[in-house]
């Protein structure tokens, strides 16, 4: 990509040395084939902690050993840690205490694990066309169904 059409600055931000920079994280494996795991964008500090919220998002489902549920993971505002994470859910209500517990057994570092006051079921994840989380969408959610 050479740039964005008569958009000078744009282009300036998203082309780095040649490059365009999509802010997305990925890697390649053995064969060279390119595997996307996230954006940039879906981070948090908490605690002055960097929190990747793909990674939380995964281990949510792996620790929920086979449910029909779908999670994401935003960030709000918290007067103590800077931010605090919310787990919006679709499907069956979960027993969000067990999760927990078993994202404690896991590798997951303990800034990373929700608590279990913060999980929201709704009626559809706030996604993008592309299929990516919808963060700004999310974070108003969560904001409003926990009174925040």
């Amino acid at each position: 990509m050479r740039g964005y059409m008569d958009d000078p600055h744009g282009t300036a931000l998203a082309v780095r040395d040649g490059w365009y920079y999509t802010r997305d994280l990925g890697a390649l494996d053995e064969d060279g084939f390119l595997y996307i795991h996230g954006r940039t964008t879906r981070l948090s500090k908490i605690a002055g902690e960097t929190v990747q919220h793909a990674v939380v998002e995964e281990a949510l489902a792996k620790a929920d050993e086979g449910g029909e549920r779908r999670f994401v993971v935003v960030s709000v505002p918290d007067a103590m840690r800077g931010r605090r994470l919310v787990v919006l859910y679709e499907g069956p209500v979960p027993d969000a205490h067990a999760l927990v517990a078993r994202l404690a057994d896991s590798d997951l570092p303990n800034l990373w694990i929700p608590h279990a006051r913060n999980f929201v079921r709704v009626e559809a994840l706030p996604l993008l066309p592309n299929g990516w989380p919808d963060d700004e969408a999310g974070r108003r959610i969560a904001r409003e169904r926990l009174g925040r």
